[in-house]
């Protein structure tokens, strides 16, 4: 590789620009290839071209209000850490698949840390939504996206072996003994950390709170972190969730029945007289309960709770838990409406508008019953003959 002549370049010059290209050779930049593109990119039009950070940022400011926060501040991250140190300074037009596939491998066939098939995807989808937005745009030239699964880039990219674990659950008969000592728990930090009108040792924990009605409601820890007051209806015992996920693939809010439990624990935070939008209120940092609480605190606390193969149990794991008590007792159809999972069959098209509120106010009052429970029912089979003989 030419790096210049003698008369113009030192030998120190040579040496570090040297040092330079075999850095990029490392993070698998083609120094050659970068040369042609940056040579290829001056003789476009200057005033048409648009590089791929100047467009990133257009894409991301763009779609701020269709995606949700969490999802917007994950797009922008993946972005800068892993495509912009290496396409921030490219023209949009010079994207290939190859150079798709250069930047995803890597990323995929990273072990522990940062990075792995997860992650590559989610950055795969990101640098697919710019590129369609730049040719929206009329930044680059319409055709096939060479970051679509749908093309080259699937049969380019090599295999890889995540596997998608479900995340550890009690088993369903332990509910009870937990909820038990969950509502025991009380507060043991001092003063200082203590809400105000809390008083001393009988104070519960807002995490402690919201985690028993994560499991009473069977919604995500996100949705009842974020929970506001004005998606609650009292008389009908109705929470909607307008920024659930389930909104954009439903086109419908998700609408979550809450059982008498639930209202007591709802009852339960007004008593402790912390005012705000958020049921949940957070520190002067943010609105509502940070991102993750409710994890640390059963991380934190309940971490001797463990699933049937010996793993410590995870909130997200409880809606597991409620969906196998739920089928067992032919709850299925309305557990899924309330966990908000979306079926996107055709023949189900009509199933997408039934809310099915009274069998799941049926489930729910069960189901907290069910979390009241600290031994099991009686097992024992009596014969209905002669059961119909003795009440005659």
């Amino acid at each position: 590789m030419d790096l210049g002549s003698l008369d113009t370049v030192t030998p120190e010059e040579a040496r570090e620009a040297a040092r330079q290209c075999r850095l990029k050779r490392k993070d698998g930049i083609d120094p050659l290839e970068e040369r042609r593109i940056a040579e290829a990119a001056r003789k476009l039009d200057v005033g048409r071209i648009k590089l791929f950070d100047e467009v990133a940022a257009q894409c991301l400011e763009r779609y701020k209000k269709r995606w949700t926060p969490r999802y917007w501040e994950n797009a922008r991250r993946w972005l800068e850490v892993w495509v912009s140190p290496k396409w921030g300074n490219l023209p949009m037009d010079v994207i290939d698949v190859d150079m798709v596939k250069a930047l995803l491998q890597p990323i995929q066939e990273k072990r522990g840390g940062r990075g792995g098939a997860p992650t590559a995807q989610g950055v795969r989808i990101i640098i697919k939504q710019v590129i369609d937005y730049a040719v929206a745009a009329k930044y680059r030239k319409p055709g096939d996206n060479p970051a679509s699964n749908a093309g080259a880039l699937s049969i380019l990219m090599p295999d890889h072996d995540h596997e998608i674990e479900n995340h550890p659950a009690l088993p369903i008969e332990q509910v009870g003994a937990f909820m038990k000592e969950l509502r025991a728990h009380r507060d043991q930090r001092g003063s200082y950390h203590r809400h105000p009108g809390s008083e001393g040792s009988s104070h519960r924990l807002p995490t402690a709170l919201a985690l028993e009605l994560c499991i009473l409601t069977g919604v995500r820890q996100g949705q009842v972190e974020e929970m506001r007051w004005v998606d609650l209806d009292p008389t009908k015992k109705l929470w909607t969730c307008k920024r659930h996920k389930v909104s954009k693939k439903k086109k419908a809010d998700h609408e979550v029945v809450m059982s008498d439990a639930a209202t007591a624990v709802l009852d339960a935070v007004k008593a402790q007289g912390v005012a705000g939008e958020h049921v949940f209120p957070g520190d002067s940092r943010s609105l509502h309960m940070a991102r993750g609480s409710i994890s640390s605190f059963l991380k934190r606390c309940f971490s001797h709770w463990k699933d049937e193969n010996g793993e410590t149990i995870h909130v997200h794991g409880f809606r597991t838990t409620f969906k196998s008590w739920a089928r067992e007792h032919g709850f299925n159809e309305a557990a899924e409406l309330q966990l908000g999972h979306f079926k996107g069959n055709v023949e189900e098209i009509y199933a997408r508008l039934a809310r099915l509120l009274s069998k799941r106010r049926l489930m729910m009052e069960a189901w907290a019953r069910h979390c009241d429970r600290t031994e099991p029912l009686d097992a024992v089979v009596h014969d209905l003959g002669e059961a119909r003989k003795q009440r005659a």
